[in-house]
């Protein structure tokens, strides 16, 4: 059946970039800040059931993550598949977060993006004032500065004279 990744659910068994993988948790929305993205966690489609019908992960290393565009295109093979994880209380497979959770943590994270560049900005604007104070003393002119940097006459008297 053909479809997108953002059709997956657990006990999915679909190939996705010519590979065969097993969904250990419905794909939801993208908790890293990848806009457009889903995550799906899988284990390899290889893996056959046992006596009882259940495919059982075996080690925590056979579960992978995947940030997936949620067009991404998939053929899914079966579904239904029961699965078995050793770790089925892990955190990043079993929470789902609502919209309002998702949102307020991609809002966190731009935050303290913005936060960072709001930081090095402060540092290049203390470094480009450094120059042009540097600039003056050693004698070149406003006239120069105004044509090099774009700025007002004001505005190099304010940056020479510490009155930002």
């Amino acid at each position: 059946m053909q479809a997108t990744i953002n059709d997956i659910r657990r006990g999915d068994c679909f190939t996705w970039s010519n590979r065969t993988w097993l969904a250990v948790a419905d794909a939801h929305p993208n908790t890293g800040g990848i806009h457009g993205a889903v995550d799906i966690f899988t284990m390899p489609g290889d893996m056959q059931p046992d006596a009882e019908g259940v495919v059982r992960q075996t080690g925590q290393s056979q579960v992978k993550s995947h940030a997936i565009h949620y067009t991404a295109p998939v053929t899914i093979t079966k579904r239904g598949i029961h699965i078995s994880l050793i770790h089925e209380d892990a955190p990043a497979l079993q929470r789902k977060r609502s919209a309002a959770d998702t949102a307020l943590r991609l809002v966190e994270r731009k935050a303290q993006w913005r936060k960072a560049l709001d930081e090095q900005m402060a540092e290049a604007d203390q470094e480009f004032g450094d120059l042009i104070r540097m600039s003056l003393v050693n004698g070149a002119t406003v006239a120069q500065l105004v044509e090099k940097t774009g700025l007002s006459r004001a505005r190099i008297y304010q940056i020479r004279d510490g009155r930002r």
